[in-house]
């Protein structure tokens, strides 16, 4: 278990990389989220650099059949967070998943 320091600074830490994902690979769109309030732009960030991930599957040089082992894979993640499996909440997200992170604390 995480100490609540602890566990702040690392939801923090996982908005900024959201943050600098969606400022360096869409513009226009982190100039629009700016103007919103910290907590419904840090959501946005997160949602934006998850379906990043998910394009960037999608546009990948992977062959077809292991596109689609990846992107169950990120269902599978997005199952978990919304609870849909057993796993408790707090063994959800591997710590070093910044995108997961963020987006697990966006949608709690």
């Amino acid at each position: 278990m995480t100490a609540p320091g602890q566990a702040e600074a690392h939801v923090r830490d996982a908005y900024r990389h959201c943050e600098r994902i969606t400022r360096q690979q869409a513009r226009n769109f982190a100039y629009g989220i700016a103007l919103l309030p910290t907590d419904k732009r840090r959501a946005l960030s997160a949602v934006y650099a998850f379906a990043r991930r998910i394009d960037d599957i999608g546009d990948g040089t992977l062959p077809a059949q292991d596109k689609i082992a990846a992107l169950e894979r990120m269902r599978a993640a997005v199952d978990r967070l919304a609870g849909q499996d057993a796993v408790p909440p707090e063994d959800t997200v591997p710590p070093e998943d910044q995108v997961l992170f963020a987006l697990r604390d966006a949608a709690g």
